[in-house]
């Protein structure tokens, strides 16, 4: 019997959760099933993604069930309203599309978006959570009413944590039904090295304050004072505002010809092969795509020694740093390996990505998911 697998997004960007969507829907297509998607909005790149891949999409209205992320006095209390009454249109609009395509399992792609779990409650269907946040940590999201209500709802779900630090953050250790599973990255054909790196240090994120861009800055200007001939390349899209105030921030510390900007790229991956090293700063991340992905691409990464970049570096090997001075000195070092220490080093941790970060690993447990979840709900 083909499965039928709707999936609710929290948003139509190219964020790190949508690519691992992307990769799971497309796997799931593969196998003979059939994936449809909610999206809260139209973007008309990724629309096309999923019409080129016959995956069927819907809009419908997906909401954070979260408090606002600043408090605002008297109007809070109008905050929880609309957060109520959001909730309500959004349960409204997606049980016609259920009720429509009659899927066998909900899969919501991200922890913050509860409407999978009321949904799946109301039809008696089996609700997949992925969690690849911490939620607070990192995007300062606290749950609506509290984390306990939060907690309670993902005891009587199937929560797939994307990493085991936040597994153990949102305190799934007792629930027998939950599971760890890393983001599939990319296949195992896929792993490469190019043994002729280019004198640059690359960064690939969102450019938010969250993510880390001004302890690389500074560090990379402190590190271009004696290697002059390195550049500080920034991969990512942001706020014009923020964007600004980092450009002001290298001029302040005299590195603003050797910092480039280079706004979103669709191959990233193409940097990865030719840069230096990829440089990780953020404090709460909670996988790491990039990590993972640098990795494949033949790339050593200089993580910040938390979250999800902390458990990938350590179970595949990189430079871990804590301060502004731990990563220049890591800097230092990852310039001074000669290309077969580069080599060995990169190969050893592609042998590990292989195996725990590969979308037929991904692909195969998340399976191993859905099996357990139909089984348990015939049952």
């Amino acid at each position: 019997m083909n499965l039928k697998i709707l999936y609710i997004l929290s948003g139509s960007d190219f964020a790190g959760s949508t690519l691992s969507f992307l990769t799971i829907a497309e796997n799931v297509k593969k196998r003979g099933d059939n994936p449809f998607v909610i999206l809260p909005n139209h973007n008309i790149d990724l629309e096309i993604i999923l019409r080129s891949r016959q995956i069927p999409y819907f809009i419908a209205p997906v909401h954070f069930f979260c408090y606002p992320q600043k408090f605002r006095g008297f109007w809070f209390l109008f905050d929880i309203r609309d957060i109520i009454v959001n909730e309500i249109r959004s349960f409204l609009a997606i049980k016609k599309i259920v009720s429509e395509i009659k899927p066998d399992i909900i899969h919501t792609n991200v922890g913050p978006v509860s409407i999978g779990h009321f949904i799946s409650k109301y039809f008696k269907l089996p609700h997949i959570w992925h969690i690849r946040e911490y939620g607070d940590l990192d995007f300062n999201l606290h749950p609506f009413p509290n984390k306990r209500f939060f907690h309670h709802c993902l005891s009587q779900d199937y929560p797939i944590a994307i990493t085991k630090d936040i597994f153990n953050y949102n305190q799934l250790t007792n629930n027998k039904k939950a599971s760890i599973v890393y983001n599939g990255v990319r296949s195992q054909d896929e792993i490469c090295f190019n043994e002729n790196k280019e004198h640059f240090f690359l960064c690939a994120s969102r450019v938010s304050p969250e993510k880390g861009h001004k302890t690389v800055i500074k560090a990379f200007s402190v590190f271009s004072k004696d290697y002059d001939d390195y550049r500080l390349v920034i991969l990512g899209e942001g706020s014009r505002e923020y964007q600004e105030e980092l450009l002001e921030f290298t001029r302040t510390l005299h590195c603003e010809s050797k910092v480039e900007f280079k706004g979103f790229i669709s191959n990233v991956s193409d940097y990865m092969k030719k840069a230096t090293a990829l440089i990780v700063a953020s404090p709460a991340e909670g996988f790491g795509r990039m990590t993972a992905e640098a990795i494949f691409a033949g790339c050593i990464v200089l993580g910040k020694n938390s979250g999800g970049t902390k458990e990938i570096l350590e179970e595949a090997g990189g430079f871990l740093f804590n301060s502004e001075l731990e990563l220049l000195e890591s800097m230092k070092k990852v310039i001074q390996l000669k290309t077969c220490e580069y080599q060995n080093f990169i190969q050893n941790a592609q042998g590990i990505a292989k195996k725990l970060y590969s979308t037929e690993n991904c692909i195969d447990m998340i399976y191993t998911v859905y099996r357990k979840a139909l089984d348990n709900s015939h049952g």
